[in-house]
């Protein structure tokens, strides 16, 4: 999970992992990333989520290329369909 420190100063995250709390600082107006971080329910002070302190970063990359992989699936699947109906149409008027 990718969290960003909206504040002037460095700001702390704690947050448990297999029940064992763990903090990360992160300094001014930086994101960092936690991998271990999985759920919001992990964090222990979401007070400063709520007042606006710290923000969770959306991982917007693997959402565009993920439409993208399906767009182009969709179009080669169109075309393969397409590609079909012609050499089962040109098959059928040989036979003739």
């Amino acid at each position: 999970m990718r969290i960003r420190n909206k504040k002037k100063v460095s700001n702390y995250v704690n947050y448990k992992v297999s029940g064992i709390a763990k903090k990360a600082l992160i300094p001014a107006g930086k994101t960092i990333d936690l991998p271990f971080l999985t759920n919001l329910n992990q964090i222990l002070n979401i007070k400063d989520f709520n007042l606006g302190f710290l923000e969770v970063v959306k991982e917007e990359v693997n959402i565009k290329a993920s439409k993208v992989e399906t767009n182009k699936k969709k179009t080669e699947d169109a075309l393969d369909k397409v590609k079909k109906e012609v050499k089962d149409y040109t098959d059928n008027k040989d036979n003739k």
